[in-house]
């Protein structure tokens, strides 16, 4: 009860950084609304803690050349599911590619202007053996 009480009373996330996301393998699908485009579903589990708001910034890279550009954004609001004090989200890139590509993609929380580590790099390669281009 003790500990309880100064959590309560502890300012949230003081001298903190964010904890980094869990991100999972990116799902590729043929974008529904624009054809001979695939699009990518990515998914991740975040432990919020102490940081109970703020954002998601989604990153991605292509082919592991140049540099990472930030192609979204998710509240920590817009979860799907919680469980055990862990909640998951949901993102989709809908116009990923229209060729053959490796695509790299990372995620981190930003919380009041502090950013988090990002999570570990997802790759979905799109490749011309599973993919039919037009």
């Amino acid at each position: 009860m003790r500990a309880q009480k100064r959590r309560r009373r502890a300012p949230v996330a003081e001298g903190g950084t964010p904890p980094a996301v869990a991100l999972n393998p990116g799902e590729p699908f043929w974008c529904p609304t624009e054809p001979g485009w695939v699009s990518v579903r990515l998914s991740w589990s975040y432990a919020a803690g102490a940081f109970p708001g703020g954002t998601f910034e989604i990153a991605k890279n292509l082919d592991g050349e140049g540099d990472w550009v930030t192609i979204g954004w998710l509240a920590l609001s817009e979860m799907g599911s919680t469980s055990g004090g862990v909640s998951n989200y949901q993102y989709v890139q809908d116009q990923g590619t229209n060729c053959p590509a490796l695509l790299r993609y990372r995620v981190r929380c930003v919380y009041g202007g502090v950013a988090g580590e990002w999570s570990n790099v997802c790759e979905v390669n799109i490749d011309s053996r599973n993919w039919a281009f037009p």
